[in-house]
């Protein structure tokens, strides 16, 4: 019976530290309410994570220019980055009154 419960253990352990970690992305569009002017920008973690540094080289090299939200999403959707939460930020002043639009992202990430 120990046996057992001490290989059971042990199995737990490992896949617990075997698990991979989700790093995170943002994309925020910005425009006016007829849509003819958004500006789109990416957002990757500051941390020390490769992936995200990678993704934002890439994306900086390329001088890749967003024209549109979903253009935004399917090309980080390409790279494996897969879509956890959308949310609108009304703007309440201005001439141009519209939303601000925040995709997260996530990827998962091996230690």
């Amino acid at each position: 019976m120990k046996k057992i419960l001490l290989i059971v253990m042990l199995f737990c352990s490992i896949s617990m530290i075997a698990q991979a970690k989700k790093v995170y992305c943002e994309i925020v569009g910005d425009g006016n309410f007829k849509g003819d002017k958004v500006k789109i920008e990416v957002v990757f973690d500051d941390s020390d994570n490769t992936v995200s540094q990678e993704q934002a080289k890439r994306i900086k090299d390329e001088k890749k220019q967003f024209k549109t939200m979903l253009e935004a999403l399917n090309y980080l959707a390409k790279s494996g980055w897969e879509l956890e939460q959308t949310y609108a930020i009304p703007e309440t002043a201005g001439m141009n009154r519209g939303c601000v639009f925040h995709y997260v992202l996530s990827m998962k990430v091996s230690d």
